[in-house]
């Protein structure tokens, strides 16, 4: 660890390169890693002066401009050492606009400037402010008009950690105006998408469904059912997804309920969500032998399915167990 922050904190390493990346990726990831190793750095590493601090801060206004739009909603993709790209495109996914509200908020307490966190807190509500009669908003939205170009709901992709960061920013920033959206996103879900124990895309103005196809992805909703103190909720949502599990000791990126078959999506990136549900009821339910016999399934097919030689393989296909490269 210690060499690997005195690597990224050398001048091997800057943010300052004419590189167009994703604004999500690279906030959720490198900004909420940069983050994460500083916090840890200053426990653990006697003399540390804070230098990865001083990367996510220089990574973190690199990210900024994405955010003015005619709406405050961030463009998906920002040229690092230019800023916005010459050609930027409109669209932005709910869970692109809402998915910075944590990694901001934590800079803006370690710093004492809040101005990013502002934007970041703007972005993540302005879809909820156009959502639907029936309280739902859709997947993409225009960042110059905020309309909505995607108007299916979900819990999965391109509305999943959009949810999470409502909640999560609640829980870490005492901000009850971000529970209140997430209470009234909670209903909208529990009312519309909520099926036996899955959660299903629908229409955000008419409330039905679009498909029978599930991603993975949606398990994120039984964390935040253990969050919002739907214990047994989450249970039963994890014992849905578990049983999917079973078929093929693996979930496939898209699997269809009515087929009761993996799509043609059917590989499985070794997604976390199912296993944060997991770690969540292990705390709400402590010593449970069903959610400690699942955890320990999972991680069993882990190790004995993806391990090589290098860390752990994607599955590509999981009804033969193929691994990607």
């Amino acid at each position: 660890f210690r060499g690997a922050v005195g690597h990224v904190c050398s001048d091997r390493v800057s943010f300052d390169v004419d590189l167009e990346v994703s604004t999500f990726e690279v906030n959720i990831r490198i900004l909420g890693g940069l983050l994460s190793a500083h916090m840890h750095a200053q426990r653990v590493m006697e003399g540390y002066d804070g230098c990865l601090l001083a990367r996510a801060t220089d990574l973190a206004k690199r990210l900024r401009p994405a955010f003015d739009t005619p709406t405050g909603l961030p463009l998906s993709r920002i040229n690092l050492m230019r800023g916005k790209p010459e050609k930027a495109a409109s669209a932005v996914t709910t869970a692109e606009a809402g998915s910075f509200l944590l990694e901001f908020g934590v800079l803006a307490k370690l710093t004492g400037d809040w101005e990013l966190f502002v934007a970041a807190r703007n972005a993540a509500l302005t879809p909820w402010d156009h959502r639907s009669a029936l309280g739902m908003v859709g997947t993409t939205l225009d960042v110059s008009s905020g309309d909505f170009q995607d108007t299916q709901s979900t819990t999965g992709p391109g509305q999943d950690s959009a949810l999470e960061y409502l909640l999560k920013g609640y829980i870490l920033f005492d901000d009850l105006e971000l529970l209140d959206y997430f209470h009234h996103a909670y209903e909208a879900v529990e009312q519309h998408h909520t099926f036996e124990g899955f959660t299903y895309t629908v229409d955000m103005y008419r409330g039905l469904m679009s498909n029978t196809h599930l991603s993975p992805l949606s398990c994120v909703w039984a964390s935040l059912q253990v969050l919002a103190g739907d214990v047994a909720g989450a249970l039963r949502s994890v014992l849905y997804w578990y049983g999917l599990w079973l078929k093929n000791g693996a979930l496939p990126e898209v699997f269809d309920t009515k087929t009761e078959a993996p799509t043609n999506a059917r590989d499985s990136p070794l997604r976390p969500e199912l296993a944060e549900a997991l770690f969540y009821l292990s705390l709400a339910l402590p010593g449970d032998p069903t959610v400690f016999g699942i955890a320990k399934s999972l991680i069993t097919a882990l190790d004995a399915q993806s391990r090589v030689k290098c860390g752990f393989a994607s599955v590509a296909d999981v009804s033969t167990k193929r691994l990607d490269d």
